[in-house]
């Protein structure tokens, strides 16, 4: 099983407890050993990536103004965090950042990023 046999998952999941967001997001996207990728640039979220957290995002109000594309918006926080720019220096093909940072505050309140984090290492498990 490599990186990934059981000695190394119990660790990797007490130490997955004690990680920031930004960490977090980070980790989604390991298919390596977690050393590997600590410096890491920011890419858009894969068709598959986004597959698999499209389903855990709460749904959009059935009412009121269309909300942001959801896509867009987690590109922008991700190209935030990973690359540690301003909210107002994100590229415009990642949105806009007076929605991304709220967004971002609303889906940690819903613990959003930690379903997003566990399915991520269900994930990496099965490669």
């Amino acid at each position: 099983m490599g990186y990934w046999d059981d000695c190394h998952l119990q660790e990797y999941n007490q130490l997955v407890l004690k990680l920031t967001l930004r960490q977090y997001l980070m980790i989604i996207w390991i298919h390596e050993p977690l050393v590997s990728k600590l410096c890491m640039e920011f890419t858009e979220i894969t068709d598959r990536q986004w597959d698999m957290i499209e389903i855990l995002l709460p749904k959009p109000a059935a009412t009121g103004r269309p909300r942001s594309n959801d896509r867009t918006v987690l590109n922008g926080i991700i190209c935030v965090l990973v690359s540690g720019c301003r909210w107002g220096e994100m590229p415009k093909t990642c949105g806009d950042g007076s929605t991304a940072n709220p967004r971002l505050r609303k889906w940690q309140e819903f613990g959003i990023w930690k379903k997003i984090l566990g399915c991520a290492i269900k994930s990496a498990h099965k490669q």
